[in-house]
């Protein structure tokens, strides 16, 4: 359903073009690599000598290999472009998914108030029925009044909490009107496990980012190579073959030139050329390391998170047990006379803060796929 409605987002974005939503959310970027690959320039070196034809100037053999590394460098420009591209889709995603739990943790949270509500009535109708027999003291109806009042603020506030995640959902998805469509409530999933290491490799081969640093990079080298071909010489030729005359047979005349232009004197720029272009590697290389550790680092915070709220979603449950268990028991002591208000109130208390905390456990779990799920560029889950 998450994943669903982030793409239904993507598709208001002007890189909608360059994903396949139907095949995987990196098509884009495959296909700029497919198409970086069909770059190559296929030129061979013996198309230069073919001098013999009337008036052909063959470009320079230098002139041709600088050109060769242009084009490779601008087709790793574009599997950069396609990277960051898909790297803005991966983030749409996270954004959407992490509104949708939260709509739906607002949701939950509001069913908690309003059965906390509903009991608490239950409790002050039965603390008014013991004092008007004369079983309960006035303070029993006080104090079930003073926390059927909170319980009804805390609904107030749960009501509105819906509402504004409605609207974070409707923002994420890029909606300009409210949201015309019901959520449908999948928080519940069974716990996965991913391993460390499968994590980092799936980060390190899927990453957007990191496959955006490397075209750059590529991109680089080829520029440098292109910048330091102005350091050869660059040899030109020409040959020529015609007739003249004024009656046959006709004067045949040859002609055949050469040329060499060796840059000598040029203030040093091609030299400055080259260390521009050497220096911007060298940065892109650094950020590439940089990039690497970033992603190893939101890969391993991902997985603890993920962990941790695995082991939290099962302490929730083990305390929401005990919690309504206790409850059941005050209840009964009091309906009895045996047990207090206080035992009642602070039992419904201790059982509604155990429902928050198992809802808050789950979409903490949510969360964690998700961030792991962004952080490798992989999708673990079955939606």
């Amino acid at each position: 359903m998450a994943r669903g409605l982030a793409l239904r987002r993507v598709e208001h974005l002007a890189i909608a073009h360059e994903i396949d939503h139907a095949e995987g959310r990196h098509a884009g970027l495959a296909r700029a690599e497919e198409i970086a690959r069909a770059a190559q320039p296929q030129i061979a070196l013996g198309d230069l000598e073919a001098v013999g034809r009337l008036g052909h100037r063959p470009q320079p053999r230098a002139r041709v290999h600088r050109q060769r590394r242009l084009i490779e460098q601008k087709a790793k420009g574009l599997v950069s472009v396609a990277a960051d591209a898909a790297t803005q889709h991966d983030t749409v995603v996270l954004n959407v998914e992490q509104a949708y739990f939260g709509l739906l943790a607002s949701y939950r949270l509001r069913g908690v108030a309003d059965e906390t509500v509903a009991d608490n009535q239950k409790h002050l109708d039965l603390a008014q029925g013991r004092f008007g027999v004369g079983l309960a003291p006035k303070f029993d109806v006080t104090q079930a009044q003073v926390q059927l009042a909170s319980a009804e603020l805390n609904q107030v506030t749960a009501r509105n909490n819906v509402s504004l995640g409605r609207e974070t959902l409707r923002n994420a998805l890029g909606l300009s009107g409210p949201l015309d469509f019901d959520i449908v409530d999948a928080l519940e999933q069974p716990p996965i496990e991913v391993d460390d290491d499968e994590a980092l490799a799936l980060a390190y081969e899927h990453r957007p980012e990191l496959r955006s640093i490397r075209a750059q990079v590529d991109a680089a080298v080829q520029r440098v190579a292109a910048v330091e071909k102005d350091y050869l010489p660059k040899v030109t030729g020409n040959a020529g073959y015609s007739w003249s005359g004024a009656q046959y047979p006709l004067q045949e005349n040859w002609s055949i030139g050469a040329a060499v232009n060796l840059s000598v004197f040029n203030g040093g720029l091609t030299t400055a050329q080259v260390g521009e272009a050497k220096a911007i590697l060298e940065n892109l290389q650094a950020n590439e390391e940089v990039t690497r550790q970033n992603i190893t680092l939101d890969v391993r915070q991902a997985t603890l998170n993920l962990r941790n709220a695995v082991e939290s979603i099962r302490v929730a449950d083990k305390g929401l047990q005990q919690a309504r268990e206790n409850v059941e028991i005050a209840e009964g002591r009091y309906e009895t006379g045996v047990g207090n208000i206080i035992e009642l109130t602070d039992a419904q208390t201790s059982r509604t803060s155990a429902e928050a905390s198992r809802v808050q456990a789950v979409v903490n779990y949510r969360t964690a796929l998700a961030s792991l799920e962004r952080a490798t560029a992989h999708a673990f889950s079955a939606e």
